[in-house]
């Protein structure tokens, strides 16, 4: 849910606000399953991409 409502607020515009939804849903990922699982490397993708229309 938190990863839907990121990537709406993603593509609303509202990056600085899909952030910190990208960072929990990262960290409860790679908690669950890894950080070389590919779920994980997907957020991680996302989260990337989102910090960079940041900048």
């Amino acid at each position: 849910m938190q990863l839907s409502l990121a990537s709406a607020y993603r593509a609303a515009g509202r990056t600085g606000e899909a952030i910190p939804l990208y960072e929990a849903v990262l960290a409860k990922i790679n908690a669950e399953v890894g950080p070389d699982h590919p779920e994980t490397k997907a957020v991680r993708a996302l989260l990337t991409q989102a910090c960079t229309e940041l900048t």
